[in-house]
């Protein structure tokens, strides 16, 4: 047998070395050389654009994971100034991407008292203890990005909320639906299961996403105006609805701010017995512009909610007729649209999958965010423009009544 010399070793370690060091450099100068490849490798797809008489032609061949190894793709993320997390998906875990131009918070009421909040930031994969201030002074200062506040529902612990946060913002702002920065602030409270019995379960949690109106009221009053979108899945919805409740009631005595919210309800889990205050009185809501709610006619925990609210409420049936009633009788203030998203969805209550594969839903939440990037008085017409332009249905749905919007609302829940 041929023997091998110690040099003969030390060069081919060298040299392999030598190797991985110039092909990490090289990536590095090439994506700061052409921002394009960087930008087709954080979408998922690496491209290629071979040029053609009519222009260029963009044809995908590989995902990242056949490409790059995870050191290189770190590199990648790190020259472009994206952050990269692990989060929780399921038993498992997905790593989700933070653009660059986007900010990350996390605001949390899961303390005994809930009007005390604490607030960190994501910075370089870390989070970081921030303060309100802070974030509201953020929005005041840099109003190139639009704040968007995500509020989570049942059953999620202070992990899961920051996962399945994340999760929703790369669905809905990391795809290709995204219509420019934003300040993602994720909202936890403590949701996670403490009964044995599902029933007594949510009925706690049910209780509590009402009573934490005033608390998430109080903190949307730390802001300068009320330029932002507020987004809530299911017992979220109803955190949303009891907060503007609260503000509406206040609005004569602690004054009008500028702008109105953009608020965006995604299969909503809501109390029966607090319908009239937070939703009847929604269209006259002079605190948001416009309500969609987004519904799944398939949704099992949504029905099964449905069933727990009549079953614990005699006005449950009585609340929803009177709702019908009184929608639609003046002119509202605050239009409330249906978007019907069953067909593209299952019957998973999960904000997660909801995010990713209704299209449907990232477009509306992004076009909100965008109608905030204009000047405050250009808002409400680029709104509505913005809405006739990604959904050939827009005008229908425009068209529909509030009356007609809560009668969908109360065959759904009869089902």
């Amino acid at each position: 047998m041929k023997s091998i010399s110690v040099s003969s070793i030390v060069r081919l370690t060298v040299w392999r070395y030598a190797s991985i060091r110039l092909t990490v450099v090289a990536a590095a100068l090439l994506l700061i050389c052409c921002p394009a490849i960087g930008q087709t490798i954080s979408s998922g797809v690496l491209q290629i654009a071979p040029p053609t008489k009519s222009g260029s032609t963009v044809v995908p061949i590989q995902t990242p994971e056949q490409v790059i190894s995870r050191p290189l793709r770190t590199l990648v993320d790190a020259v472009r100034g994206e952050q990269t997390v692990r989060t929780r998906n399921g038993i498992g875990f997905r790593t989700v991407n933070i653009l660059a131009e986007d900010e990350v918070w996390l605001v949390s009421a899961r303390h005994q008292n809930q009007r005390k909040l604490s607030v960190q930031r994501l910075v370089d994969g870390q989070w970081l203890n921030a303060s309100t201030f802070e974030l509201s002074d953020a929005h005041a200062t840099d109003q190139q990005k639009t704040t968007v506040v995500y509020v989570h529902g049942n059953r999620t612990d202070d992990q899961y909320a920051r996962s399945r946060g994340l999760q929703f913002y790369e669905n809905v702002f990391n795809g290709q639906a995204r219509s420019g920065p934003v300040r993602f602030v994720i909202f936890a409270w403590k949701s996670e299961r403490e009964r044995i019995r599902p029933t007594a379960d949510f009925n706690v949690k049910l209780d509590r996403a009402v009573e934490l109106g005033p608390a998430f009221a109080s903190f949307l009053a730390q802001f300068h105006d009320r330029r932002i979108v507020l987004t809530g899945f299911s017992l979220g919805g109803q955190v949303i609805l009891s907060s503007l409740a609260q503000m509406q009631s206040q609005e004569s005595l602690l004054g009008s701010k500028e702008g109105r919210y953009q608020v965006a309800l995604i299969t909503p889990a809501l109390k029966a017995e607090d319908s009239l205050n937070s939703v009847a009185s929604l269209p006259q809501n002079s605190v948001a512009a416009k309500t969609v709610v987004f519904i799944n006619q398939k949704d099992n925990a949504i029905r099964a909610a449905m069933l727990i609210a009549k079953a614990t409420s005699r006005k449950a049936a009585v609340t929803l007729e009177q709702i019908a009633g009184q929608l639609g009788a003046v002119a509202e203030i605050n239009p409330v649209v249906i978007e019907d998203m069953t067909l593209d969805v299952t019957s998973c209550h999960s904000v997660t999958k909801y995010s990713a594969k209704s299209l449907r839903l990232q477009m509306v939440v992004n076009e909100m965010a965008s109608a905030f990037r204009g000047s405050f008085e250009q808002v409400g017409e680029e709104l509505v423009d913005g809405f006739d332009s990604i959904c050939p249905k827009c005008e229908a749905l425009q068209s529909h009544s509030t009356v007609e919007v809560a009668e969908q609302i109360g065959e759904v829940q009869a089902k």
